[in-house]
């Protein structure tokens, strides 16, 4: 029996080792609440440099490509970026960009076994909560579970509609996102406010299925990952105690900067 352990938890680690994780940073100039919000500066670093380098700063990633729809942040990321697309096509989301690119990725570059959805609105997110995204992906039994993403129970705004709350069932899958404060109240019985943080991670086969799903509650709630719940399929979530202030308007920008 020990021997066998030992065989199956190096069979393991060599799957990690050999495993393909990319990572996809989607950076339209003409965000709604934010346009040029990219090309931001917080402590003298823009925005999509902050996340790029945490995200490297987590050593799972094989390369991390940036996909924009403007020359400016072309520009920029190309002096740092392991990968950089320009493409002025419209897409409703970020996840509609990476499916989009991830033919051309996966011919001319690299062929991922796992690819991330990298936010700028979420320049401090701990390096750590990559890695355990990761493990989540590997330790996942459930078919039905299509999308690996992060919840937060660090104190928050729960009634500011930037930031999106999560309700999740007994094993961390999520039952619903939404703008609006749920479950109604902060604390009743067992229940909490979850700060959902953007960041999503898919199989390539998922991702391109992605695209052909219904839009319905998505455009409701203006929340791409509803459409993945809508469709019937699972999301799972890592919950974290720690902190990710969102970057979602120039004011969360300019109040972060006064924090740090």
């Amino acid at each position: 029996m020990q021997k066998l352990y030992e065989n199956l938890q190096t069979r393991k680690s060599n799957s990690e080792i050999t495993m393909k994780i990319v990572g996809f940073i989607p950076a339209r100039w003409n965000s709604s609440r934010f346009p040029g919000k990219p090309l931001s500066l917080l402590k003298g670093k823009t925005l999509i440099q902050h996340v790029y380098d945490n995200a490297k700063a987590s050593e799972i990633f094989d390369k991390i490509i940036v996909l924009t729809d403007d020359i400016r942040i072309f520009e920029h990321a190309c002096k740092f970026a392991d990968e950089t697309f320009i493409s002025e096509k419209e897409y409703m989301c970020g996840t509609d960009r990476i499916a989009d690119t991830l033919d051309l990725v996966e011919a001319e570059i690299i062929q991922p076994d796992l690819v991330f959805n990298l936010q700028i609105d979420e320049p401090y997110l701990p390096p750590t909560v990559y890695r355990s995204i990761k493990e989540l992906f590997f330790e996942n039994k459930d078919k039905n579970v299509k999308c690996f993403t992060a919840v937060s129970l660090a104190e928050f705004d729960a009634f500011d509609r930037n930031n999106v709350k999560a309700v999740l069932d007994k094993a961390r899958n999520v039952l619903y996102f939404s703008r609006q404060p749920i479950p109604s109240v902060a604390y009743c019985g067992d229940f909490y406010y979850y700060k959902h943080i953007g960041i999503y991670a898919y199989s390539p086969r998922f991702l391109k299925e992605f695209v052909g799903l219904p839009k319905g509650l998505a455009f409701a709630e203006n929340l791409e990952q509803l459409r993945i719940l809508e469709a019937g399929y699972k999301i799972k979530s890592y919950i974290t105690l720690s902190d990710s202030p969102s970057i979602n308007t120039p004011e969360d920008l300019e109040k972060l900067e006064k924090i740090l």
